[in-house]
């Protein structure tokens, strides 16, 4: 045991042996004199763990143990944090040029910029994505430094006529609004762009005292191609940010026609690798051609470029997305870590790699990285919460949803999730109540209001509100399905519509509720029969209109498409799905045995929620479905809450362990 607090510190690896029976005098003092110092040791490690170090970003507000969120999100009061000096923010390019439709081009030598700072590894670089909410500038630069944790802006434009280019770009210290560097006017030929990136590069790490080694050099000299007409081709596709059959289509199009122009343009490869592989990602083309595809792409690129970034990143995509040998996409990104350890977009692959390999501690620090790194991204923000969801590590989930909410001010739904969090931490309803009594003025409702008002009639078993709700809806606003955040989608709704039916003993109501979602399902799986998103509902469907070895054959298929073994999400997910099956069709005891399993592990399961899930609703009574809704154990986190250095050092909890699947190990 340490100081302060310490409820356990364990230290990764295996026991050491026992000491032998005989000892000499001398040797029972040394001993004597190194459990001293191990003593010591552990009371120094215990003291820095329990220290809070400065925060290099707002950290969120403390919450306390045991309390429930607040329904009304404001955003937390902050102390200035503390600024790395080689931090930067690359905010988007303007498109100076005459013709608009270059617009492309001056997004592209933005991002080409932004990863060769990537590149080098003293940097902290703002990700793309985090940036592009500035591409307007309406506010000041020290503000938009402050709300991105930076202690320098990049700012340009790009114009473009024919052959020529002119690129304007000042470096801003941001602390005191000063001007540090710009790159010299003048226009260049459009050939010597690389040479200008480079340029660019090479000048805002010297404005920030970073030392360059060789291989970044290297880096930043590269010429990615010497045919400018491949060039504009692989910066139109790459500009395309939407995964739609059509503009992957036109993606796929476009990068081929750039690798026929210039056969060894591997970044062009490896981006076609990566298309290739969006297809399979979407669900839109998971035959065995488009994967060959994408591996025939990555070849090419890999031959031409194997140490390239951009290839490692191809790489470690096509073995996580395309063959699910999630152990070598983890070593791809660990090999990509090493070149660019600040790069938020590694971290975050990484995260979902970790959480794929059932690897949690590690997954949830990758994470807690990335947010400190990007700490205005929201999707980043986003996944954090939901890792710490899965864990059952509510109040960090709540603190970091909060933090989130300060991100997007006026966000009914994150105010909505706040409600959510508290429920599944605590069980309690006010806050949900409280959001409601505030926002109840509109017919219809907004989806998120209209959400709650479910979760609460399910939570009171109101189902005559539930079906209520449902016709009202449904009469007053017929696209209210389709609205895609904070709602349930079409044929969710429908299945718990008809799980209600079902619930109170009306069948025939319940299939003509489904009819029509049945009937999708089953078109759908004709076209995509591995799509196990597909697969989960048609299970869950089938299930309810009573069609057991039907929902049966379905929940194996989408199982046998992402098994658990290999996918701690995807195949944790459909073993959640398998249970509200099992409970449907009547086989009580293989669904409280599941149950039992899954509670134990990283899940969506939630001992609140299934005191009112509808599937369940057989198994209410049951002695062994009760005893696992008031088990202790069911609620705690999984694992312990401070990993650091391999060590699993916990504080407040009346019986810290390690994470289940890892025991004996942080």
């Amino acid at each position: 045991p340490g100081g302060g607090g310490c409820g356990c510190l364990v230290r990764a690896g295996a026991p050491p042996p026992p000491p032998p029976l005989q000892q000499t005098k001398a040797r029972k003092r040394a001993v004597a004199w190194a459990a001293l110092a191990i003593g010591v040791v552990c009371f120094a490690v215990a003291f820095l763990l329990n220290r809070k170090p400065a925060p290099s970003v707002v950290p969120p507000p403390p919450v306390a143990e045991n309390k429930s969120a607040p329904a009304v999100v404001s955003a937390p009061a902050a102390a200035a944090p503390v600024v790395s000096d080689k931090s930067i923010a690359v905010l988007p390019f303007d498109n100076l040029s005459t013709d608009k439709d270059n617009g492309f081009f001056a997004d592209g030598i933005h991002e080409d910029v932004l990863t060769a700072l990537q590149n080098i590894r003293e940097l902290r670089v703002i990700s793309r994505t985090t940036v592009l909410q500035y591409r307007e500038k309406t506010k000041p630069l020290p503000q938009i430094a402050r709300e991105l944790g930076v202690a320098y802006i990049l700012e340009g434009s790009v114009r473009r006529a024919g052959n020529k280019v002119r690129v304007s770009a000042q470096l801003i210290d941001a602390r005191t609004d000063a001007h540090v560097w710009s790159l010299p006017p003048g226009e260049r030929e459009l050939n010597d762009i690389f040479a200008l990136q480079s340029e660019l590069a090479k000048a805002i790490a010297g404005a920030l005292k970073t030392v360059l080694s060789p291989q970044e050099k290297k880096l930043l000299e590269r010429r990615p191609t010497e045919n400018l007409a491949a060039y504009d081709l692989y910066l139109k596709a790459r500009a395309v940010n939407s995964s739609t059959r059509a503009d992957l289509q036109n993606r796929e199009a476009w990068l081929q026609a750039a690798v026929e122009l210039d056969p060894s343009f591997a970044l062009a490869w490896a981006e076609l690798a990566n298309v290739h592989l969006f297809f399979k990602g979407a669900g839109l083309d998971t035959t065995p051609a488009r994967l060959d595809k994408a591996k025939a792409a990555l070849d090419q690129a890999i031959a031409l470029a194997p140490g390239s970034p951009e290839v490692i990143r191809a790489g470690a995509r096509y073995f996580g997305t395309g063959t699910g040998d999630r152990a070598r996409a983890n070593e791809q990104l660990q090999q990509l870590l090493r070149l660019q350890p600040n790069d938020t977009e590694t971290r975050s692959e990484l995260a979902f790699e970790q959480s794929v390999l059932g690897r949690w501690p590690e997954a949830i620090a990758s994470r807690r990285t990335v947010t400190l790194l990007d700490p205005s991204n929201t999707q980043y923000a986003s996944d954090l919460v939901f890792a710490y969801r899965l864990v059952r590590r509510y109040d960090e989930a709540i603190a970091e949803q909060r933090r989130l909410a300060a991100l997007e001010p006026g966000q009914l739904f994150h105010s909505g999730f706040l409600a959510q969090l508290a429920f599944l931490a605590t069980g309690s309803t006010r806050e949900r109540e409280e959001l409601l009594a505030q926002l109840e003025v509109s017919s219809p409702p907004p989806p998120v209001v209209f959400r709650m008002r479910t979760e609460r009639a399910l939570s009171r078993r109101d189902y005559t509100e539930i079906l209520r709700l449902d016709k009202e809806t449904s009469a007053t606003n017929p696209d209210q399905g389709k609205q895609r955040r904070g709602f349930l989608p079409d044929i969710d709704r429908a299945t718990m519509v008809s799980g209600v039916l079902r619930v109170q003993g009306d069948l025939d109501g319940a299939r003509v509720r489904l009819r029509d979602s049945a009937a999708s399902l089953r078109e759908g799986l004709e076209r995509e029969p591995r799509n196990t998103q597909l697969l989960r509902q048609a299970a869950v469907v089938e299930a309810i209109l009573g069609n057991r070895e039907e929902a049966l054959r379905r929940i194996a298929q989408a199982a046998e498409v992402n098994p658990e073994a290999s996918s701690k999400i995807a195949g944790v997910r459909i073993a959640v799905v398998r249970t509200e099956v099992l409970a449907w069709i009547g086989e009580k005891d293989r669904a409280i045995e599941e149950l039992a399993r899954l509670l134990r592990i990283p899940s969506s399961l939630n001992i609140h929620e299934m005191k009112t899930e509808l599937a369940y609703a057989s198994l209410r009574g049951d002695p062994r479905f009760e005893a696992l809704l008031n088990d202790p154990k069911n609620t705690a986190p999984l694992f312990c809450g401070n990993l650091r250095a391999g060590y699993c050092f916990c504080r407040g909890a009346a019986r810290p362990r390690p994470f289940p699947e890892r025991r004996g190990r942080a």
